[in-house]
């Protein structure tokens, strides 16, 4: 079949739509492709779906012409079309000219606004085989009255004093799977719908003939992560819950910082069918603006579309169960009966009185104006666009952190082309927890600024730092599953003789020592030793699952619930003193045990615990040897393992990035301090 002959669109903010002929069910797919411009307001939907697979396609006729299409895109047309009037739709298969480089990346920018301008966002779900859909939206909607009223009647009583209390009582198994199965479906794994959601006003989900707000599952979907996050856990369906509060949640405005590259990170395991579209697929978020800072929703936005009361109400209901930043692939916590309840945020209590009171608009835009510093150019290529993505990245922000989104999933080649070791290869899947993000409590280069020396290679990147010390020796990499799963020995048991923690005294943790000063004074190894397993986590002020983690408390009560498990009368007879049962049981009090393994299960996850030559103990990359060099670079908030490369680029030698790390006791920035003067031992370090 010849392919499609596209009439090429006027320069300006040009599209086209899809003008749907009428048509029973069945009947073949016939339209028209026509011009129209943005500017001129023109009325349409924006079709929301996942391609789908390319094989066995069917056909569309347009203009006279026939055109390719997938079996998902024919399905969810044939689910949209009138029977007796056209439908004015834009769908990206059919008015982009997929084969016209240059016309993708000029209509890549524009889709933008073609999703905040459309009337109604129509999300394509895929057939209801089983005829179950009309069944759990109609519970979602219940459980969401539930959850309203739980909040109104809980504000109104305690004044906001407290969380609400999410009454509808323990979720059910059932309602759960069902959910999961929903989640589970192709759509909620792209990536480009992250945007079509998030800038839509209006989204209507389109599961076969039933059809819901698609607000109402994100946000119940929120709901249940943040207030039965361990239950998800328990069933296995954190993920797919993520992924579907992660549409909902990635375009809203939130508190606190929030980078570009988090957003990317927190999509790593969504599919795209082209890489580059792993930054693409975000140029109309609130941070990719030109102009946006470490607050990328300050600023006027604007609301395209009038809301209806019931978007507004979901817009304020997403406000108060939404789950914080520290929730995603956090210590899980349950939060309903277990702890204190904690003061909700200014931006809560506002949410709150407005269900109450419904007579404000709750102003919650989606759409920020600007152009975005992302230009997409679909004739470069992979690594050039990522390159390109770091470099910008490190010179908008001053900072080095983009670096911590470096994780590696396979052992490195030695020599060769290819990426360089330094950028992040954001089309390698990875659930990793980055320790290094902009909202992290560690600050081991001082704050200091990077220090960058132009390269003439475009693959080095010259920054300085200080070497500190060599890996030693490390465990095998690590999972959640060695932490929580009691059918097999934790880690944090197996490591004890080898890190010097299951005698008695007890030796001291190495001191790091600068000229003339001692910069840990009476360092306390099993400290040292409980704090390294969890990355330094402790109780906090912020939101999120951290503030209610107590280290030492809770590593006790873990202690005391292994010994416990294996039936123990007596711990390891060579360490009374730390572990005699009595004492345990007394400081174990108040902690919990499973938190502190969930904690340890999400900072070593994909990991591996390593001892450096000097003793420090440390949590790396999976791909982590001995030898690689730990090294604190400036404008970096955690250390980094290095390892040396004969040959770099244009230079003689240099050092492939392995991944940033946890090292107990360089978190402070401590040694930068003392040693990183003028008279210094800061070195250039090429990466490459």
């Amino acid at each position: 079949m010849r392919p499609y002959r596209y009439l090429p669109l006027q320069p300006g903010r040009k599209i086209r739509i899809l003008k749907l002929a009428a048509g029973q069910e069945g009947c073949d797919l016939e339209g028209e492709l026509i011009h129209v411009d943005l500017d001129q307001d023109p009325e349409y939907s924006a079709l929301s779906y996942a391609w789908g697979s390319e094989l066995a396609p069917t056909r569309i006729k347009c203009n006279g012409q026939d055109i390719e299409i997938t079996k998902n895109l024919a399905q969810a047309l044939q689910h949209l079309r009138h029977e007796s009037e056209p439908t004015y739709l834009w769908a990206d298969a059919l008015c982009i000219n997929q084969q016209d480089a240059e016309e993708k990346g000029h209509q890549v920018v524009l889709m933008k606004d073609i999703y905040a301008y459309a009337q109604e966002v129509s999300v394509w779900l895929g057939p209801d085989e089983e005829h179950h859909a009309a069944e759990l939206f109609a519970k979602v909607d219940e459980m969401l009255i539930l959850l309203e009223g739980s909040i109104k009647d809980d504000f109104a009583r305690l004044d906001g004093a407290q969380w609400i209390k999410f009454d509808i009582g323990r979720p059910t198994s059932p309602i759960l799977d069902k959910l999961a199965l929903l989640f589970q479906r192709e759509y909620f794994t792209r990536t480009w719908v992250i945007q079509e959601v998030g800038l839509a006003n209006r989204p209507v989900a389109c599961c076969g003939k039933s059809v819901i707000n698609f607000n109402k599952l994100a946000v119940l979907a929120m709901a249940f992560l943040k207030y039965f996050h361990s239950l998800l856990s328990s069933l296995g369906y954190l993920k797919e819950f993520e992924r579907a509060a992660n549409l909902y949640q990635t375009y809203f405005p939130q508190p606190g910082s929030q980078r570009l590259y988090d957003i990317i990170h927190r999509a790593r395991l969504n599919d795209v069918t082209d890489s580059r579209d792993r930054i693409y697929a975000f140029i109309s978020h609130p941070s990719a603006r030109e102009n946006a800072s470490d607050f990328p929703y300050t600023g006027e936005g604007i609301l395209k579309v009038s809301l209806t009361d019931e978007d507004i109400k979901l817009r304020a209901l997403s406000v108060i169960v939404a789950p914080t930043a520290d929730t995603w692939r956090s210590a899980a916590l349950d939060y309903i009966g277990n702890h204190p309840p904690r003061p909700p945020s200014p931006d809560e209590v506002m949410a709150r009185k407005f269900l109450l009171d419904p007579g404000q608009l709750l102003k919650a835009p989606r759409y920020w104006p600007g152009s975005s510093f992302i230009k997409p150019n679909y004739n470069l290529s992979v690594v050039d666009v990522y390159l390109d993505f770091a470099r910008q990245m490190i010179k908008r922000f001053d900072s080095l952190e983009i670096l911590s989104f470096v994780q590696h999933s396979t052992p490195l080649a030695p020599t060769g082309p290819g990426f360089p070791s330094w950028v992040p290869r954001w089309d390698s899947p990875s659930d990793v927890l980055v320790f290094g993000g902009v909202r992290c409590d560690h600050f081991a280069s001082a704050n200091k600024r990077p220090i960058i020396t132009p390269s003439p290679d475009i693959g080095s990147l010259i920054v300085r730092g200080q070497f500190f010390d060599r890996v030693g020796l490390h465990t095998i990499p690590l999972t959640r599953d060695d932490f929580t799963d009691d059918s097999k020995t934790s880690p944090l048991w197996s490591m004890t003789k080898t890190c010097q923690v299951d005698t008695y005294p007890v030796p001291d943790y190495p001191r790091i020592y600068a000229p003339g000063v001692v910069l840990m004074q009476n360092p306390d190894r099993l400290e040292a030793y409980r704090q390294t397993w969890i990355a330094g986590r402790t109780m906090g002020t912020g939101d999120g699952p951290r503030d209610y983690l107590n280290p030492e408390l809770d590593f006790a009560a873990h202690q005391l619930d292994y010994f416990k498990r294996n039936d123990r009368k007596e711990p390891f007879t060579d360490i009374p003193h730390l572990m005699r049962m009595a004492t345990l049981e007394n400081e174990a009090k108040g902690g919990n045990g499973a938190r502190y393994a969930e904690a340890a299960g999400n900072a070593s996850h994909g990991r591996c615990f390593f001892i450096t030559k000097a003793g420090f103990f440390g949590l790396g990359p999976k791909i982590i040897e001995p030898e690689d060099a730990v090294v604190i670079l400036l404008g970096a908030d955690v250390p980094f393992i290095i390892r040396e490369k004969p040959k770099c680029g244009d230079n003689s030698a240099g050092w492939t990035l392995i991944g940033e790390c946890y090292v107990r006791g360089l978190m402070t920035g401590d040694t930068i301090r003392a040693w990183g003067g003028p008279d210094g031992d800061l070195k250039d370090i090429t990466l490459c």
